[in-house]
């Protein structure tokens, strides 16, 4: 049965709409075929990953040697639980581009199972959350930095209220001193002048 042609204008319309979307949100869409581990990416996907589709070997094996090596056990763990259906797939980690860059993603899935609840189906969105990450650290350094300097403030503010307190101590001292000797030498004479009396 052929789509009326305006129908077929919609659809198109509507998978630009969609891919256009993606690319600019930095988002591609998967599924993989859990019964023949055959993966299905989205045009986003090669575009997030760096490389072209003849590059990718469509499998989950194939996807997950673009992980980052320390995120990989991770990875396989998030996927094998979503399989089981324990949890859904909600996991960030690194890829490593073909060039060797490195990407943060936010990857999510869901599964889907046939009519006897066996997994057929798990399928997803891998976001690039790159730029973000970056941000996210670039603040933190400028947290640490910040306490660094608030830290560095009040340590020359206690030494310069020790320096202070010590040259006040200092002044304060001397000024003593000398009212004591101006003192002895005031008890001095009036005790020579008595004495100057008495004679």
């Amino acid at each position: 049965m052929r789509k009326p042609p305006r129908a077929a204008n919609e659809v198109r319309e509507s998978e630009a709409r969609l891919l256009n979307a993606q690319r600019i949100a930095k988002m591609g869409d998967w599924e993989l075929d859990i019964v023949h581990d055959k993966l299905r990416w989205s045009d986003q996907m090669f575009e997030i990953f760096g490389i072209d589709k003849t590059q990718f070997g469509d499998s989950f094996e194939a996807f997950l040697q673009r992980v980052h090596p320390q995120d990989q056990t991770r990875m396989k763990a998030a996927q094998q639980a979503a399989v089981a259906g324990a949890a859904p797939l909600d996991i960030e980690h690194r890829i490593i581009l073909p060039d060797g860059t490195i990407k943060m993603v936010h990857e999510r899935g869901e599964l889907t199972c046939d009519s006897h609840g066996r997994p057929v189906h798990l399928a997803g969105i891998v976001l690039d959350i790159t730029e973000r990450q970056h941000t996210a650290e670039a603040i933190l350094q400028a947290k640490q930095r910040l306490q660094v300097l608030s830290t560095r403030m009040l340590d020359i503010q206690e030494t310069e209220r020790r320096q202070f307190a010590h040259e006040l101590h200092d002044e304060i001292g001397q000024s003593l001193t000398a009212i004591k000797i101006g003192l002895q030498s005031l008890h001095r004479r009036l005790h020579d002048d008595e004495a100057r009396k008495r004679l």
